[in-house]
């Protein structure tokens, strides 16, 4: 009679639970980036493609410049400033107010000396 050998155990079934993951380090920016500018997680919309293609663009031409941890917040602010978009909670600048400018402050009388009161004109033909 021939003996047969026992089957092997099979291996245990994998562990229920992942092993960590360690968080990338641009992540916060990431994150930061969206609250700056939530168009950015709007798949499609006109911020998130110029996002998208400015990376793809400094991936070819200058990838150092995505080492930075940064980075997401970095080339968000480049397309805000692109587009003519302001980051969220960011206060409007007030508007100036410009300097009411009298005849003889500028102008083609103005020769960055003040005025005297009563004095000729320096140069009559």
């Amino acid at each position: 009679m021939a003996r047969t050998e026992p089957e092997p155990t099979p291996p245990p079934p994998p562990a229920s639970k992942p092993a960590p993951v360690t968080p990338h380090l641009a992540n916060a920016a990431q994150l930061r980036a969206v609250q700056l500018y939530p168009d950015l997680a709007v798949k499609g919309s006109l911020f998130n493609q110029a996002f998208v293609e400015l990376v793809k663009q400094v991936q070819e031409t200058n990838p150092q410049a995505l080492t930075t941890i940064e980075w997401p917040i970095i080339m968000a602010n480049r397309v805000g400033a692109t587009l003519g978009v302001r980051p969220v909670g960011t206060p409007t600048p007030a508007a100036k107010t410009p300097k009411p400018v009298g005849s003889l402050d500028k102008g083609a009388y103005s020769s960055g000396r003040p005025a005297q009161k009563g004095a000729p004109p320096s140069s009559i033909p």
